[in-house]
């Protein structure tokens, strides 16, 4: 079940379930699909505000 990334804990169950993804990407349009994305956005919004990635000026 899916759900929000709130806490670090839950970052590395999202990780964790993402993994099984690597060695065997889901076909599109199928629930493992919809499912790896939504698993993307959400790591990608947790990071985005725990860990975000500042432009180094010159």
């Amino acid at each position: 079940m899916l759900k929000e990334i709130s806490n670090d804990s839950d970052y590395r169950a999202a990780l964790s379930a993402l993994r099984r993804f690597f060695d065997h990407e889901p076909e599109e349009d199928t629930a493992e699909a919809l499912e790896f994305d939504c698993l993307v956005a959400l790591i990608e919004h947790y990071e985005a505000l725990h860990f975000p990635v500042t432009e180094k000026t010159a």
